[in-house]
């Protein structure tokens, strides 16, 4: 275990020999109040943790700040292994030349009371996750996505199942993409929980962008405020891709079609008093819900207007 003196208290840290590989079990504890930084400086990534590393590695109480990814990505961390990232902040880092501008996880990565913000990359402005992700009680704000996938906030790519993400009891503001998916965009198994997406936004999905094949469940969660320039305000469902909306609120959300949801996908299910109203499709249709695939709607949800394929209830 790695411990501080008090006196690097609100200091900064700079690497100057590139960054910091993590090859073996450790914990690096930074003080409670993250106000001792670690610095690339822009020339390198801040932390790398390798996959030969068979105990899982923490690091806590940390700001970690201008690191540059370039290859594997991860502009603040790359993780190979186990690892997880507690009561800390990644700010201002950056992805040239890969994904994840704050992290870039191939391994299993928990996120736990920590804040993301002003991240970029190509995909994953905040995460890019390929492995087993967990976020909770965490923020990110401000991330963008700049290349030709998506996922200002988060990126869960595409892994026929294996690729999984959980966000609970988290907030998703202010991101950006490119094209989709200005919170998150979801390529494997997405379950968000207990969390406001606000004020996202992206071509495609200005919430949530859910891929084709890809399986996503919205429950106790409000997205609000997000925008689309083209489909899906709030959550813009591709293809095959299977989205269930549970106990949540979309509102406030705006996309030339389906300022809540478009449902291009294989089924949208909106169930246990859920509300879909209050969103804006100003030159389209489908301010609430444009619905081209199948939409299974219970007696105790409420969706506004409703344009496309009708309603179905639940089978």
């Amino acid at each position: 275990t790695i411990v501080f003196a008090p006196s690097l208290n609100g200091q900064t840290i700079t690497l100057t020999s590139g960054e910091l590989l993590i090859k073996k079990n450790l914990t690096i504890a930074g003080p409670s109040d993250r106000s001792l930084t670690v610095s690339a400086g822009g020339l390198s990534r801040v932390f790398e943790v390798a996959s030969t590393v068979a105990k899982p590695v923490t690091l806590s109480g940390l700001t970690i700040s201008n690191g540059a990814g370039s290859g594997a990505g991860g502009g603040g961390i790359y993780n190979a292994g186990t690892l997880t990232v507690s009561n800390s902040t990644l700010s201002g880092n950056t992805s040239t030349g890969g994904d994840g501008g704050g992290i870039q996880n191939d391994g299993t990565l928990t996120v736990g009371g920590s804040t993301l913000c002003g991240n970029s990359a190509g995909e994953g402005g905040g995460i890019f996750n390929y492995g087993t992700l967990t976020v909770s009680g965490s923020t990110l704000s401000g991330n963008h996505a700049n290349g030709d996938g998506g996922g200002g906030g988060i990126y869960d790519g595409y892994g026929n199942g294996t690729v999984t993400a959980t966000v609970s009891n988290s907030t998703l503001s202010g991101n950006s993409a490119q094209f989709n998916g200005g919170g998150i965009e979801n390529g494997g198994k997405l379950t968000v929980s207990g969390s406001s997406l606000s004020s996202n936004s992206a071509h495609y999905g200005g919430g949530i962008y859910n891929y084709s094949s890809a399986t996503l469940t919205v429950s106790g969660s409000t997205l609000c405020d997000n925008s689309a320039t083209y489909y899906g305000g709030g959550i813009y469902n591709m293809n095959l891709g299977t989205v269930t909306v549970s106990g949540s609120i979309l509102s406030g959300n705006s996309a030339s079609k389906g300022g809540g949801i478009f449902n291009y996908g294989n089924a949208l299910t909106v169930e246990n008093s859920s509300t879909i109203t209050g969103n804006l499709a100003p030159t389209g249709f489908g301010a609430d819900v444009y619905n081209l695939g199948v939409l299974y709607l219970d007696s105790t949800s409420t969706i506004g207007i409703l344009d496309g394929n009708p309603a179905k209830p639940p089978i």
